[in-house]
Order: C-alpha cells, then structure tokens, then sequence
C-alpha cells in the first residue's frame, strides 16, 4: 500500500505542468547564491510552460501522435470483438458516477462500430480508488442507458494501459478470438496499439477525438489556455510512456 501511494504520488509530480513549476521555483531560490543559474532555470521553464499552454503547440503535439485505422488483413484473421479502453469516471458514492467525457466518447464511437459490424464489445478499466467501482461497470452502465448496448464482457482489473491490453486479450483468447477491434483516442492509439499486440491480440485501430489542425493565422492560439496545457500534457504523457515502453521492450509482458 504505502509503495502503491508513493507510486501515485510520483507520477503526479511528473505529470505536467507539475515539473515545470517545480524547476520555477527551484530558480528562484537557486538565485540567491547562483543569480545567473537560478535566471536562467526560471525563463527557461517559463518559456516552456507558455509554449505548451497554447493552443498551437498542444495541438500540434496531439496530431503527431495520432492514428487512424488500417483496413490490411489482421494476423488473427477478422475482427471477433470490440474492445473499448475507459479514460476515468466522476461522481462520488453519494451522487453516483459516471463516465468522464473521454470515455463518453469512446463509448459512443464502439456503439457505432457495434451497430455497424454486430460484434460483441469488451469493456476494459479497473477500480482507481478504493471504495469506487470499476470503470468498466459504469462504462456498461453508459452503454446500456445512453446507447441502448449491452457489452459481452467487461474487464475489471486494468489500472493502466499495459494492464488493459494483458487482461482484455487473455479474456478474448480464451474465447478463442485472437484479433479485434481497438477503441480509443487517436493521440491514444499508437501506445494502446502497440502493448495490445505485445500481449498476442491482433487489432485494427478504430480511432475518435482526432484534433482539430491548429490555424497559425489565429492570434488565440498564441495564447495560454486550460486546453492548449491539457493537450500537451496529454501528449507528452503517450510520448514518454511510448519511448518507456521502447527502452522496456518485451520485459514489461511480466508481472
């Protein structure tokens, strides 16, 4: 439990723009007995944290990772099912919870390859926090009141990407199916595409929430604002888990 928190608590530090402000006010008590040191960490880390609070740049970012699905032959043979990754849920034991907006999406994208292709859908996220539910129960909720869709199966024990693609596949080959398809953001796709295929399922993308090309002619994109920090930070997160993965190679497979 108390490496569990640890854990927790690193990963928010590392997760922008945490880092930044950090390195901010490293600079400025580092100013004290290093002025040129400490005025140049924090314009540096300044400058950073305001390039990646636009528009521009968080858009940018975005786009260089995303993928659309490829209509080549699977080396699992056709599609047998439809796996729907969760981004997170909201709400608490008193009022309820629901789906987050991310994952409202990528429910509504599966529905309508379900409605298109008739292929049984797999639910796939786990419990967060303790006392909460597991997001893919409450993804089946969604799926059933606001789309009229029951899921085949859900999978309950996921807390990460890695963890959804070992336990959705060894749910699908179980049953005999060896490919499917995979359902999440396209900034999202390349990572969740990757770790499904090291986990032995084949799958062909089926990408939602692309972003919007950034206009340069915009002067509002030059500007800091919540979206503009949240889509690099989105970004920078399938960046570093990606070449994370990379300097892993196959080892991540094992518990």
């Amino acid at each position: 439990m108390i490496l569990e928190q640890i854990a927790s608590v690193a990963r928010r530090l590392a997760e922008m723009p945490t880092p930044l402000v950090i390195a901010i006010l490293a600079g400025v008590l580092l100013r004290r007995r290093h002025p040129g040191l400490g005025t140049a960490l924090v314009l540096t880390a300044s400058l950073l944290l305001y390039a990646l609070s636009t528009p521009l740049v968080g858009a940018t970012l975005l786009r260089s990772l995303e993928e659309a699905g490829h209509e080549g032959p699977l080396a699992g043979g056709a599609p047998g099912a439809i796996i729907i990754l969760s981004a997170g849920i909201r709400g608490d034991g008193a009022t309820g919870y629901e789906v987050d907006a991310l994952t409202l999406e990528r429910l509504r994208q599966g529905a309508r390859l379900h409605r298109k292709t008739g292929l049984p859908i797999l639910v796939s996220g786990g419990v967060l926090r303790d006392g909460q539910p597991s997001m893919a129960s409450i993804m089946a909720k969604s799926l059933i009141e606001d789309f009229g869709i029951a899921s085949a199966w859900q999978e309950n024990t996921s807390r990460t990407t890695r963890e959804n693609a070992l336990h959705s596949a060894q749910q699908l080959i179980q049953r005999s199916i060896h490919s499917a398809y995979l359902v999440t953001h396209a900034w999202h796709m390349p990572r969740a595409r990757t770790v499904f295929e090291r986990a032995g399922l084949s799958v062909r993308a089926s990408s939602t929430g692309f972003t919007l090309p950034p206009a340069p002619e915009r002067p509002s994109n030059y500007l800091p604002s919540v979206n503009g920090l949240q889509g690099s930070r989105y970004a920078l997160h399938e960046w570093i888990g990606s070449v994370w993965y990379w300097l892993n190679g196959d080892s991540w497979i094992a518990d």
